[in-house]
């Protein structure tokens, strides 16, 4: 929380943009564990950790686009990429869909 609280402060202080803030999507917990890359330098992700994160970034003032919940938990095995972390191009599609269902209605 602390990180988001500065990163929003100074966005605000240091620029005029007008941020509209996406949560962090979901993983496959055991792709990413079981991952020989990820796995190999100690990268692991947590779903529970993330939900967290999403609250955040949620809870701030609804200026939030929820990729956590829009693209499930985990997210469909076709929108993830083998290492169960980086999304496939149906996912960034996806994602890119909610961001502009999104936009639309923040904006």
């Amino acid at each position: 929380m602390r990180n988001i609280t500065e990163l929003r402060q100074r966005l605000s202080r240091e620029t005029k943009a007008r941020c509209i803030w996406i949560t962090p999507p979901a993983v496959d917990e055991q792709q990413v564990a079981g991952h020989w890359g990820l796995a190999r330098f100690g990268v692991g992700f947590r779903n529970q950790n993330l939900a967290r994160v999403a609250g955040i970034v949620r809870d701030f003032d609804g200026q939030a686009i929820d990729a956590f919940s829009h693209l499930g938990t985990p997210p469909r095995c076709e929108f993830l990429m083998g290492d169960g972390l980086h999304l496939t191009m149906a996912g960034q599609k996806q994602l890119a869909l909610e961001v502009i269902k999104g936009w639309s209605i923040l904006a």
